[in-house]
C-alpha cells in the first residue's frame, strides 16, 4: 500500500499571496475612485448642455430672453436660470457642478444672456470646464444651434 501524504499550504505562502491581492486591490480601488470622480464631472456638465438646450428652445419657442448664471460658494460651482417671464416649471433651484474646479474665463459670478432670437451672449464664444489643472470640457457657442463638447487637455492644446 501506498501511503498519501496531505501537504497543506504554509503560512509564509498564504502571506505573500495576501500581499499580493492586497497591492491589486488597492490599485483597482484606487482606479475606481478616478472613474467616478471622472464619471461625476462628465455627468454635470452633459446635464449644463443639455439644460442650456432645453432653455435655449423655450426661448425660441416662447420669444424671451433668458440668462444662464453661473457661479462659485465655497469649493463648488452651481448654475440656474432666470428669466422675468413667469414660467415656473421650467426653473428649479441651483444644481451644482460636481467635480468642476473652475470655468474659464468666467470669475466666481458669471451671467450668460439667450436671447429670444436665437443668439447667445457675445462674449465668451467658449466655455471651459476644468476637472483638474490639465484636463476638462469645452463648451463651444460659436453656433447656438449646435453646441459642441469635447474634451481638452490643457497642456497639449495650449489653452
Amino acid at each position: 500500500m501506498t501511503k498519501r501524504t496531505s501537504r497543506c499550504f504554509t503560512l509564509l505562502e498564504i502571506v505573500i499571496c495576501m500581499a499580493i491581492l492586497g497591492i491589486v486591490a488597492g490599485f483597482t480601488g484606487w482606479g475606481i475612485n478616478q472613474m467616478v470622480v471622472e464619471y461625476r464631472f462628465n455627468k454635470s456638465v452633459k446635464s449644463l448642455v443639455s439644460d442650456l438646450r432645453k432653455n435655449h428652445l423655450i426661448c425660441l419657442a416662447s420669444r424671451m430672453d433668458m440668462e444662464l448664471c453661473f457661479e462659485k460658494k465655497g469649493k463648488d460651482f452651481k448654475y440656474f436660470f432666470r428669466t422675468d417671464e413667469p414660467l415656473p416649471s421650467v426653473f428649479s433651484k441651483p444644481k451644482r457642478l460636481k467635480g468642476v474646479k473652475a470655468i474659464r474665463p468666467i470669475g466666481d459670478v458669471y451671467v450668460l444672456p439667450l436671447y429670444s432670437s436665437g443668439r447667445i451672449g457675445d462674449s465668451p464664444t467658449e466655455l471651459i470646464f476644468l476637472q483638474n489643472e490639465t484636463r476638462g470640457l469645452t463648451l463651444n457657442l460659436k453656433h447656438p444651434h449646435n453646441f459642441l463638447l469635447k474634451y481638452c487637455n490643457l497642456e497639449k492644446d495650449g489653452l
